[in-house]
């Protein structure tokens, strides 16, 4: 009966700890289906090809950015397609091989030898655009060197692929200042209609405003303040409490009835134990839950201001102090 008991408050437990970090955890990005072909051997053997195929494909998933299909999945199609013997070149090729994986991008290269040293290219085509998207190339000094060669190759894929989501924003401003400086020549050689000007730049200042304006809704998305950080974290410590009080409580009725019908001195020990873990997560609980509704109401009221409230947690004996200090 007592084993029964622990084990279901141990599952009780296990469970209330899941919700927050299913919670916190959110939804794992999906990854982007893409596949290495054989790297094309240039004066070196086809085993040397092969292996930085599979470093790059290796590289690529531990990015956690891509999900690489399985080498012999490719290796099927291309042999029916008889382009297995001296690996894929032509982007032409590879778009052709993406179709049929039904994937965006292919990734395809060669390995070539300069003199004592190996030079590997990797190129990026785009399956929808039929394009090289990115080509990149690196030497090694020996085929040892290949492994940091791959790694370096990868990275600057990625790098290259986060790279022109950055530069957006400050294309468009550049565009937009072009564009007065064309207004105002135009405007110059008339002296007298300077006055009939006066309106022409509250036009151009209008979808500044609105420029300006955009960005308003991003700063909507700042981060928490410390009050309703504490506030929240506070709240949800103490709900847990309060929950594993009203087990503690539970089963210490239970412990209780035991202690009744049996008389054994081991029920009325777990009677007085459960009775001190009602009595605690009850209090600390309580607690905790007062202190985050205050913490949460004091961020909503002066929160915002320069000279907010701060707030200063101190251990204590037995639990902890918080303490509130500002202006209202």
């Amino acid at each position: 009966m007592q084993v029964n008991r622990m084990s279901c408050v141990a599952g009780v437990l296990l469970s209330f700890l899941l919700v927050p970090v299913m919670v916190c955890g959110g939804e794992t990005p999906e990854r982007e289906r893409i596949a290495v072909l054989d790297f094309a051997p240039s004066n070196v053997p086809e085993g040397i090809a092969a292996s930085v195929t599979d470093m790059l494909s290796t590289e690529l998933v531990n990015t956690h950015l891509f999900e690489v299909i399985e080498r012999m999945q490719v290796k099927k199609i291309l042999n029916e397609q008889g382009l297995q013997k001296t690996g894929i070149t032509e982007s032409e090729t590879a778009v052709e091989i993406g179709k049929m994986l039904n994937i965006k991008r292919v990734v395809i290269g060669n390995v070539g030898k300069l003199g004592q040293s190996l030079v590997v290219t990797m190129k990026l085509v785009s399956v929808e655009k039929a394009n090289i998207l990115i080509a990149e190339k690196e030497v090694a000094k020996n085929e040892d060197d290949l492994v940091r060669v791959c790694e370096v190759l990868v990275k600057k894929l990625v790098q290259a692929l986060r790279a022109p989501a950055e530069p957006q924003p400050g294309k468009v401003m550049p565009v937009s200042s072009t564009a007065t400086p064309a207004a105002e020549p135009a405007a110059t050689p008339k002296p007298e209609s300077t006055a009939s000007q006066s309106p022409a730049p509250t036009t151009p200042v209008k979808p500044a405003e609105r420029k300006g304006a955009e960005p308003k809704p991003a700063s909507s998305s700042k981060p928490m303040t410390p009050l309703a950080i504490g506030g929240w974290a506070s709240l949800g410590a103490g709900a847990a409490l309060a929950v594993l009080g009203g087990i503690g409580h539970w089963q210490m009725v239970e412990a209780k009835d035991d202690y009744e019908k049996t008389g054994s001195a081991a029920a009325k020990d777990d009677h007085n134990l459960w009775k001190g873990v009602a009595i605690a997560g009850y209090a600390v609980g309580g607690a905790g839950i007062a202190a985050g509704v205050t913490l949460l109401v004091l961020d909503a009221v002066g929160g915002k201001e320069k000279e907010g409230p701060r707030v200063s947690t101190a251990p204590i004996p037995g639990g902890f102090v918080v303490s509130v200090s500002g202006r209202w």
